[in-house]
């Protein structure tokens, strides 16, 4: 259906721009690509509510850890109960502390209401180290 099909591109555009933002630390746009009321529930359980505290949370992370956004899939999606627009996204996230690198996995399952974003819930996982073979033992 070419009207399923166009929505989902339109998804696809702001989840691609949001991102951009995001790597760019381009609050201005990130906070008008928000609903005032969003929402988002991080990996940690920690609750963001509005555009000020989700600006002041971001702008604090920007400072300390430097994150950088990779995406490497994403999905829009219709909600099955309510019908909402939702987009599902993996992205590897690369923060920098003290001159350490350190790289997660995120998934993004987000809330799209008349082109802004909603609501979003994180959820991290870590990369764990390739396991040592035999040569590096015998180092």
């Amino acid at each position: 259906d070419l009207h399923l099909s166009i929505r989902r591109q339109r998804q696809m555009c702001i989840r691609d721009s949001y991102i951009k933002a995001h790597n760019d630390r381009d609050l201005e746009t990130i906070m008008s690509m928000n609903t005032d009321s969003i929402s988002i529930e991080d990996q940690d359980g920690r609750l963001i509510q509005g555009k000020e505290m989700h600006k002041a949370a971001l702008d604090a992370w920007f400072t300390a850890e430097d994150p950088k956004w990779e995406v490497y899939w994403a999905m829009p999606y219709k909600a099955v109960s309510g019908g909402e627009e939702w987009i599902i996204a993996g992205h590897q996230v690369t923060t920098t502390i003290d001159g350490k690198e350190k790289v997660q996995l995120h998934m993004i399952d987000g809330q799209i209401v008349n082109g802004k974003i909603k609501q979003f819930y994180i959820y991290s996982k870590g990369i764990p180290e390739p396991p040592k073979s035999a040569l590096d033992s015998a180092e």
